[in-house]
């Protein structure tokens, strides 16, 4: 019940904890004639554990721009409010928002060792194939490659920079030659191109040409360092926190291709992607110093986060 001396903000604070819960706060309560006004923010809180250690921090990640509501002062009610709808998707757009500038920067930073993986240079086999025949001078024409059905993956290498046309062929353009020329060999070199284009046009083969191959050994990879920028420190953690991590980061209900994510784990470890620790799985401290420099602002994180011993 409204006391007549309670506050603008202890009003509003009370509409908002029964409407969204208490992990909400509000920014400044406006005075707008008839009704107050105040945006509200939502802290969401986040527990990471590295499991070898049995070390967990808990802290909390803010969503902002929820919204806003106005409170009638005559009737000390919410007459203008986001839906509930609306604030869980604007919550769970921000946890995409977090997901992709991990998972774009991941792929920025290990392009290479994404590109040794045999799930690459199967799905990219069209890509391999043409680098291949064009650095051994087999050079294809331009008509019997636009009409084949892998145009779209050979056009990317075009669109890169890494061949041209010459009369009715393609060859090496000076991008790839001299990319050739700092590599020991070409099979080498390629590795370089099919890592570079992961890194320039994942989302492209993912959602225009459907190529799904590489998706849990980018998610997977992006599930452990999310959490160990966040932590502060590399985590080590077993491959089945690590699964669950995925599928909650992700909120995959099902995936087929998970059934072995173990074998997945365990060829990111062989490219340098993770490394194992003992029992558990870690990361590479190249790949995670990179990450967290770059992250620093984006990826939420608390600089005094409460942490608790578990075995204290």
């Amino acid at each position: 019940m409204v006391k007549a001396l309670d506050s603008p903000e202890n009003i509003a604070y009370e509409r908002v904890f029964a409407r969204y819960g208490t992990n909400c706060t509000l920014k400044q309560v406006l005075d707008e004639g008839d009704f107050w006004a105040a945006e509200f923010q939502v802290h969401v809180p986040v527990q990471i554990k590295d499991e070898k250690r049995d070390k967990l921090k808990i802290f909390p990640i803010t969503v902002d721009n929820l919204g806003k509501i106005k409170i009638s002062k005559k009737e000390m009610q919410i007459v203008e409010a986001p839906s509930l709808i609306t604030v869980e998707k604007i919550i769970h757009d921000h946890r995409i928002y977090l997901r992709r500038a991990v998972e774009k920067d991941l792929l920025r930073i290990a392009h290479l060792e994404f590109g040794e993986l045999s799930a690459a240079k199967i799905a990219l086999s069209p890509i391999h194939t043409t680098l291949t025949n064009i650095l051994q001078q087999k050079y294809p024409s331009e008509e019997s490659i636009s009409r084949s059905e892998y145009w779209p993956q050979i056009h990317l290498l075009e669109e890169l920079g890494y061949v041209t046309r010459q009369g009715s062929q393609l060859v090496a353009s000076d991008k790839m030659v001299d990319l050739r020329a700092q590599s020991d060999s070409d099979t080498a070199a390629i590795g370089k191109v099919l890592g570079l284009v992961l890194a320039e046009k994942f989302d492209f083969l993912v959602q225009n040409l459907r190529i799904t191959q590489l998706l849990p050994f980018v998610r997977l990879g992006t599930a452990y360092y999310s959490e160990a920028v966040q932590f502060g420190e590399l985590i080590s953690v077993s491959e089945g926190h690590l699964l669950g991590s995925y599928l909650e980061y992700y909120r995959t209900a099902s995936d087929k291709r998970l059934l072995r994510y173990a074998p997945i784990i365990d060829e990111l470890v062989q490219v340098k992607v993770l490394k194992y620790d003992d029992e558990f799985v870690t990361g590479e401290p190249v790949i995670f110093r990179q990450l967290s420099d770059d992250l620093a602002e984006q990826l939420p994180h608390s600089a005094d986060p409460q942490e608790l011993g578990m075995g204290s």
